[in-house]
This record gives structure tokens, C-alpha cells and sequence, in this order.
């Protein structure tokens, strides 16, 4: 993906651009971004402590960087690594499918949680302002929030239940 965007890019624009970034801002991005891939991990063990309970930090960590890598070079996106983390947790971790299938699940819907009151704040903010929006848009925008506060509130929820439809 990264070569396709440089075979394709602007390669003087991105040079010219990187150059005007200071190496400190740089630091700190990169810094940024080792603390992100750490609270990922740690939100991994996290959830997974109730069905994996030996689950160890270091082990996680390298599923969630193979994992990473390979969504990164796929160009199945999300989903190719998403497949490699079932597989290895299963594999490293003496776990079912099922039961990886339902921690990927459930580490998902926690990611997508900071979504929804951005959305809803920006439903409302469609709604409230004056720019003449297509009802259908706030109709359909209304209808994913629920859908997203729904099947989050099943997996908090339903933990169980799910893990077994998962396991069937």
C-alpha cells in the first residue's frame, strides 16, 4: 500500500512537507504513537483477562504487532489482520476460535465506543443547525448510532450468550 502511494504520489510534495516538520514534532509523534500500540495492548489483556486469564502482555503484544503488520500490507485492510490475530491467539494462547472470535468482537465494539457521542453530537448538531440537510441522511445516521449503541450494549451485556453463539 505504501508503495503504490509512493509509485502514485507526489514524492517531491512528500519530501518538501517532511522536511518542513521539526525532528522534535516528529518525536513526539512517534512517541504518540508507541504509548497508542501500548494502551492497545493493555486494552487487549484487559478484555481478554476473563477468558484468557494466563494471557501475558508480551504475548499480546506480539499478536497485536503481527497483526498490525499485516493489515498494513493487505489490501483486505482491517480484516486480514483482524483473521491473523483469531489465528494466532488461538494458536499461541490454546484458545478456540470462538473464544477469539469473541475477544476480537468485544475489543472492537470498546474501540468503536469513543464513536458514539460523536455522532451523536453530530446528529444533533445536523439537526439543530440551519443547513438544509436530506432527511435521509439524519434518518440513516440516527438508525447506525442505535445499531452501534445496540450491539455494544449486547456484548457488555451478554458476554456469555454471545461467546457461545460464537462457539457454535
Amino acid at each position: 500500500m505504501i508503495t503504490l502511494l509512493l509509485w502514485k504520489g507526489d514524492i517531491k510534495s512528500i519530501v518538501i512537507n517532511l522536511k518542513e516538520l521539526k525532528r522534535s514534532t516528529l518525536c513526539y509523534l512517534c512517541l504518540f504513537q508507541i504509548f497508542t500500540i501500548f494502551l492497545l495492548t493493555f486494552q487487549w489483556v484487559s478484555i481478554a483477562k476473563p477468558i484468557l486469564p494466563n494471557l501475558k502482555f508480551k504475548t499480546m503484544f506480539s499478536i497485536q504487532m503481527i497483526g498490525t503488520f499485516v493489515e498494513s500490507i493487505t489490501p483486505a485492510a482491517k480484516t486480514g489482520g483482524e483473521a491473523i490475530k483469531a489465528i494466532l491467539i488461538k494458536n499461541q494462547c490454546q484458545s478456540t476460535y470462538g473464544d477469539a472470535a469473541a475477544l476480537i468482537t468485544v475489543q472492537k465494539l470498546y474501540s468503536l465506543l469513543v464513536f458514539i457521542p460523536i455522532a451523536f453530537f453530530s446528529i444533533l448538531y445536523l439537526v439543530l443547525s440551519n443547513i438544509e440537510i436530506p432527511l435521509q441522511i439524519v434518518v440513516v445516521s440516527f438508525v447506525l448510532l442505535v445499531t452501534m449503541i445496540s450491539v455494544l450494549v449486547f456484548s457488555v451485556f451478554y458476554t456469555q450468550q454471545l461467546n457461545t453463539i460464537l462457539q457454535k
